[in-house]
């Protein structure tokens, strides 16, 4: 047990539970970071409910399972009073723990940014490592089976599910927290979005503009237009919600044009996912935004760049693939 606290309460805690208390010697990290606790920090969002409260207040050991090491305050050097000090926005706790409880916190994103997923990666955090050999056969296998149309995509994913279960390479418990539910409720949502879309006529319509004013130039013209179209939404929306809105138009299109729509399709999954340029088009992209202290201009610089070097690759490597 690593224990912090004045001297006198930790002897009197030591002959309670009969414990004996090491030599003073220098903690190294290996003693209090292993793959199963570590140590993190969390920064406190502006809408955090700590906000105003002293951790005694908030009983923060027994609700979070955590023990807060520290507490680190921008622009002072101040020592906090652990305890007693009311915490503020910006405030900094170093916490130490379970990596599972540390990691609990990022579901509570009103109130937390939690820091530390290298360190965690790095000392094999939630590995079983006896189970890897498992997990690589039945990721073969689901590659397999759908690379050679035994079965389709959703079929083979669930079955590779069912079976990371069965073999103890992940628990139930794990496999429902490893859901992201939102991007489950927005696929959800847009689906019938763009099921709408194309009921009144409004993907007819763009598509068919787009035939019309590029398509006599030629579906390489066609192709470079939802690609630039697809990368505008994406600095915008999310990359889900984008490909959902743009996907039946590019089918669309290349059904105007009477051409194959695997390039067409491909371009926009690719566009969708060039979110560079933009602060707000990806939650990445904001995280870092303040840490960096960048601006929308730095996104910019950079993005513009990346985005014209996947264009060009894409013109040039999707009507190899799948010619018109």
């Amino acid at each position: 047990l690593i224990v912090r606290g004045e001297l006198n309460d930790v002897t009197r805690a030591a002959g309670y539970w009969n414990l004996g208390i090491m030599a003073n010697h220098p903690v190294k990290e290996g003693d209090i970071i292993t793959n199963e606790v570590g140590i993190a920090e969390v920064i406190l969002r502006p809408r955090s409910v700590l906000l105003g409260k002293s951790l005694a207040e908030l009983h923060f050991g027994s609700t979070y399972r955590l023990t807060v090491l520290n507490i680190r305050r921008p622009g002072t050097d101040e020592k906090l009073n652990l305890k007693e000090t009311p915490l503020k926005l910006g405030d900094v706790l170093l916490v130490q723990g379970r990596w599972k409880d540390i990691f609990a916190l990022k579901r509570l994103r009103k109130d937390f940014i939690v820091m530390g997923e290298p360190e965690a990666v790095e000392m094999g955090a939630f590995t079983r490592k006896s189970h890897a050999p498992a997990t690589l056969l039945i990721l073969t296998g689901m590659v397999v089976a759908i690379a050679t149309n035994i079965m389709s995509l959703t079929l083979a994913s669930m079955v590779a599910g069912v079976a990371m279960v069965l073999a103890g390479c992940v628990t139930m418990d794990e496999a429902y927290e490893s859901i992201e539910w939102k991007s489950l409720f927005l696929i959800a949502g847009m689906l019938p979005m763009s099921t709408a879309l194309v009921k009144v006529g409004l993907v007819g319509v763009v598509a068919n503009a787009f035939v019309v004013t590029l398509g006599e130039l030629g579906p390489m013209f066609v192709l470079a237009g939802l690609f630039i179209l697809t990368t505008m939404f994406t600095q915008v929306l999310s990359n889900t919600a984008t490909a959902l809105l743009i996907a039946p138009i590019a089918l669309a299109s290349a059904q105007g044009l009477g051409v194959d729509p695997h390039a067409f399709l491909i371009a926009v999954a690719l566009a969708a996912s060039m979110a560079f340029a933009s602060p707000v088009a990806s939650p990445v992209n904001t995280l870092v935004m303040s840490a960096g202290n960048y601006h929308f201009s730095d996104y910019v610089k950079v993005g513009a760049l990346m985005i014209a070097i996947g264009f060009v690759i894409v013109m040039i490597v999707l009507p190899v693939l799948w010619p018109f």
